[in-house]
């Protein structure tokens, strides 16, 4: 099946509609698993616990394994894609995600199931950049804000939805099925895109920069390590958090300048020189923020303040990824009649609008605002997802779409990780603050508190006394959650400047500007 460029200076391959839709059904299926496997396992940590009887700190890895060497192996896609061919490592990124995730629901201890995790994470750090870049290429630009819609749908639904389908295979089956279900999955979408998928050029032109490889994978791994493990070990008072912190910024320090005066850097500087993608990379990092820390935040409202369990919970939160659904299909459609900018606007606008109303829940707050607001935020962010990823790549030169598609995913990725560290950090400060502060204020007032409670409670009994302190811890708690969510608009908030320096993406039959990168030499490419 052969598949050409429609025309000059335009990456887009002309297909039969029937051979596009099985390409972008067999890629979202990998997406989607990917998506749903930064989530879904979440809830299954305490049985894990259980079963290969290991402690809390544990158990982490299991998390924290997966998203680390998933950010590590990202920058690396581009590069071995242009090497080897994209199909190629396509292909080979579903098989050993297939196989891992097998190897995680079959592991014997936590240990085989931390090598087994990490190695999952690194076989699909593949399949978002791929992703986005393959739907790009088989897209014509006017398409381009549908396309991006239906990858947004896998990408951003999929976390939201995992803790639910988590819950629900560990409780009917048991948590060796958060494992199982991928594989089933990453057979089908091997067969389509082996079948369907086009071989795309091979640039052998470009030497791979280790040194620029070995100091980003060390930036990025310790400062993924200092975050997920900063709350746990009382962040900077703990010397492996100030240890990790030094590293990581050394190397990354190190690794720019690296970047902006090697020949042949492993992250071309090229890339950063289009202005809407570099500021819509700042964009998708506040993305990633609301879409990662607001679901936990929210899950541990339900839970610790509303007493929700984990099933209840995470049916609670499913109305989210419903809004989002629902925000991807209308920016399908209004992003080829209207500006991209004022629809990103009109996105952002509405998640700060859902979450100034989180703001303000209490332990009382009914099932109905929660939900409502859930439904507002996903749409919002589903009205955020796609302009910012068609103005970002309108305007990128095809020989830089696999390299940006890679950046893009690590920069909601990192924006994800900081912002889940932020809020732990901001719920625990919070929470121990106010009640601390609490239990000042009410200590002078024993006798009066006493008096007024009469009978019906006895501050002289340590039951009575008991009974004031989880008073006001629960009310520490509701404030905490009130500051985390407050903070979260701040950081939406932070990233509308950035929608002044954006520019309108070219209309269909305009060509984008490519000048920042010279397309790879016919000589220095190779089929596929």
């Amino acid at each position: 099946m052969s598949a050409a460029p429609a025309a000059p200076g335009d990456a887009t391959l002309v297909l039969p509609p029937s051979r596009r839709i099985l390409i972008t059904i067999g890629v979202m299926s990998a997406s989607t698993l990917m998506a749903l496997d930064s989530t879904i396992a979440n809830v299954a940590l305490p049985s894990m616990r259980g079963s290969l009887s290991a402690t809390t700190d544990q158990i982490a890895w299991v998390v924290t394994g997966y998203i680390i060497a998933s950010a590590i192996a990202t920058p690396l896609v581009a590069a071995l894609s242009g090497r080897l061919g994209r199909k190629t490592i396509f292909l080979s990124s579903i098989v050993a995600f297939s196989v891992t995730s097998a190897l995680c629901g079959l592991a014997s201890s936590l240990g085989e199931l931390v090598v087994f995790r990490v190695l999952q994470g690194v076989s699909g750090a593949a399949f978002y950049p791929l992703s986005q870049a393959i739907l790009l290429d088989i897209t014509p630009r006017e398409r381009y804000g549908q396309s991006m819609a239906i990858f947004g749908l896998g990408v951003m639904v999929g976390p939201i939805l995992g803790p639910t389908l988590g819950g629900f295979l560990t409780e009917e089956l048991s948590w060796r099925w958060v494992f199982f279900i991928n594989v089933p999955f990453t057979v089908g979408s091997f067969v389509l895109l082996a079948l369907f998928l086009p071989g795309a050029a091979r640039d052998r032109s470009r030497p791979f920069d280790l040194f620029g490889f070995v100091l980003l994978s060390l930036a990025l791994g310790s400062l993924q390590l200092m975050l997920d493990r900063g709350e746990g070990q009382d962040w900077f008072a703990s010397r492996e958090i100030l240890l990790e912190l030094g590293i990581g910024s050394t190397a990354l320090f190190m690794f720019l300048v690296h970047m902006l005066t090697s020949p042949s850097p492993y992250v071309s500087p090229a890339v950063f020189r289009d202005r809407n993608f570099a500021n819509g990379l700042i964009v998708s990092a506040a993305v990633g923020v609301v879409l990662y820390s607001g679901s936990i935040v929210m899950s541990t409202f339900l839970q610790e303040l509303r007493g929700f369990d984990v099933m209840q919970a995470g049916l609670l939160l499913a109305p989210r990824g419903l809004g989002t659904a629902v925000g991807m299909l209308l920016v399908g459609r209004l992003i080829q009649r209207y500006d991209p900018r004022g629809i990103l606007l009109v996105g952002l606008t509405i998640v700060a609008i859902s979450l100034v109303d989180m703001a303000h829940f209490t332990a009382r707050t009914d099932v109905m605002p929660i939900l409502f607001s859930g439904v507002l935020q996903g749409l919002g962010l589903g009205l955020v997802f796609v302009p910012i990823s068609t103005i970002g790549f309108a305007t990128l030169p095809p020989a830089l779409r696999n390299e940006g598609a890679s950046l893009h995913t690590l920069s909601r990725s990192l924006g994800g990780s900081a912002g889940v560290a932020l809020s732990a950090a901001i719920l625990s400060a919070r929470t121990e603050g106010d009640f601390a502060r609490s239990l000042a204020d009410v200590a002078p007032l024993d006798r009066d508190f006493a008096r007024l409670a009469g009978p019906l409670l006895d501050l002289s009994s340590p039951q009575g006394l008991e009974i004031v302190r989880l008073m006001l811890a629960r009310n520490a708690l509701e404030t905490a959650h009130q500051a985390t969510f407050w903070f979260l608009f701040a950081m939406v908030l932070a990233a509308v400047p950035l929608l002044l320096l954006l520019r309108r993406p070219p209309r269909a039959g305009v060509p984008a500007p490519t000048s920042a990168a010279p397309a790879p030499h016919p000589s220095d490419a190779a089929p596929e």
